[in-house]
């Protein structure tokens, strides 16, 4: 547990993990093929779990508690706090959150941002990094990972897709 609160676990990549950008969406498919998997060479070394610490801790708190991980957030985050603009994939009935159209830059042209966009993303870590040589990054990751396909904020990825307004997260 130590190990894992510490991005010391040794299970910061997807490669022999997720063969395809659409098993990232079963959260307990990729629990429990984490919690089978053997440590990687990071194992006890700092490492950035991008992606794999939501579902190394969901799996964690998961066996502690009983609850998902999106139970826990309304639970021990939004319910107490009284947020009500703060979920983990899409916001339920009632909220007052609206999911935002992710600006695709290669539409930005007209407007002469396209270049400066693309610039600053340039300088970004891709989320697709953590895949490479492990997933085929084309055009359906590539959907999966701009948000605009409507499966992600369906998903359970404690890692990735929290929704939340800023007000929310000021708070």
């Amino acid at each position: 547990v130590r190990k894992l609160m510490l991005h010391r676990g040794g299970h910061s990549q997807l490669r022999g993990i997720a063969a395809h950008p659409s098993e990232l969406l079963d959260h307990e498919l990729m629990q429990s093929r984490l919690a089978a998997a053997l440590p990687d060479r990071h194992y006890g070394k700092p490492a950035y779990h991008a992606l794999t610490f939501g579902w190394l801790l969901a799996g964690l708190a998961g066996a502690v508690t009983g609850l998902s991980m999106r139970e826990l957030w309304a639970a021990e985050l939004s319910g107490p706090l009284g947020i009500d603009e703060l979920s983990l994939g899409a916001p339920g009935p009632g909220s007052p959150l609206t999911l935002a159209e992710v600006v695709d830059p290669f539409r930005l042209g007209n407007a002469g941002l396209r270049d400066p966009v693309l610039k600053v993303m340039g300088r970004l870590p891709s989320p697709l990094g953590p895949l490479a040589g492990g997933i085929d990054a084309g055009r359906g990751s590539a959907r999966l990972f701009k948000a605009q396909d409507p499966a992600i904020f369906e998903a359970e990825m404690g890692a990735a897709n929290g929704v939340a307004s800023a007000r929310a997260l000021a708070r």
